[in-house]
């Protein structure tokens, strides 16, 4: 949006998060700025994620508008590309869906495990016959 002297407004200026460099609107830095709010030049994840000083939190909560307040507790250790934790070997750490869905939230509450892979008997038998064509 581009007011009459030809200049962008407000509205359409952005800054880089400091911690995570996604872009935050200036309208809501300037907002935040102006309550004191603690970090206000963050985006809104960083924002619920981080103390003041900027460390991760260990646990997070939020409030679910039918289930009321959810608390997380968040992995502080690797991560892989799709955001899920990793152990020291690099596997999986509680793999599966998240019910809160927080990708890295370790509570054992909140993953739910993959069902284990299971063959089917139409399966078995294809596999057989295709077998027995090859040798």
């Amino acid at each position: 949006m581009f007011l009459m002297n030809g200049t962008k407004s407000l509205e359409d200026k952005t800054m880089a998060c400091v911690w995570c460099g996604i872009q935050v609107g200036m309208e809501v830095i300037y907002t935040r700025r102006s309550r004191k709010d603690a970090n206000p030049d963050a985006c809104r994840d960083c924002r619920d994620f981080r103390t003041r000083s900027g460390e991760i939190r260990k646990q997070y909560k939020w409030l679910h508008p039918t289930m009321g307040w959810i608390y997380c507790s968040l992995w502080l250790d690797e991560l892989d590309e799709l955001w899920r934790p990793i152990d020291d070997q690099g596997k999986l750490f509680r793999p599966g869906e998240r019910v809160c869905g927080l990708k890295d939230c370790v509570r054992l509450t909140h993953v739910i495990e993959p069902e284990p892979l299971t063959v089917s008997d139409v399966d078995l038998i294809l596999c057989m016959h295709e077998m027995q064509q090859h040798n």
